[in-house]
């Protein structure tokens, strides 16, 4: 990646077998169903992901936090730290404006893993495009990827064109360190 941004990946951070995967995949959409608060068949936006196999989706922010605190070092978590996984899921046909934003009001830490990313997906074809200044850097993930990255980082999802979907889960830490100084270390 490039040295200017502070973006840091995980490859095959949490590998499931295709089976799982599959299940996985089916939970993700069906809270989309439940959760997704744009409205009934308008794509874009996060949602929570609050039923079925909910341990894998515990285990997984674990690990996530477990990684930020063995790269950091401590750090000193907000009592109001959530611990929620969300998600973004998206093809062709299920699809919002990806919007430039950043998670400066809910994390400190902000992290996407990717559980599925179809195999059509190029850097300009359901990547994820990060702004720096007046940089910018776009990243195909693979499956089973860990982007971390700071709050203050402006992104947004590129669109795909896959009927297949391409599904992230965001997690986030808030701690009383600050996110700048944290990536510079």
């Amino acid at each position: 990646m490039n040295s200017d941004f502070p973006i840091f990946v995980w490859k095959n951070f949490k590998f499931v077998e295709d089976f799982k995967k599959n299940e996985l995949i089916t939970i993700v959409l069906d809270n989309k169903k439940k959760n997704h608060t744009i409205g009934p068949g308008i794509g874009g936006g996060s949602f929570k992901i609050t039923e079925g196999s909910i341990e894998f989706f515990e285990n997984l922010y674990l690990k996530f936090f477990n990684s930020a605190i063995e790269f950091f070092g401590n750090l000193k978590i907000l009592p109001d730290n959530s611990k929620m996984c969300w998600s973004y899921s998206s093809n062709n046909v299920d699809y919002g404006p990806g919007a430039i934003h950043n998670h400066i009001r809910t994390s400190t830490i902000n992290s996407v893993y990717y559980l599925n990313v179809p195999n059509s997906a190029t850097e300009d074809n359901g990547s994820i495009q990060f702004f720096l200044k007046d940089q910018t850097l776009s990243y195909r993930p693979n499956n089973f990827d860990l982007v971390m990255f700071p709050n203050y980082l402006d992104h947004k999802i590129n669109y795909l064109n896959d009927s297949e979907y391409r599904i992230s889960i965001n997690m986030e830490i808030k701690c009383e360190e600050n996110a700048e100084e944290l990536f510079k270390r």
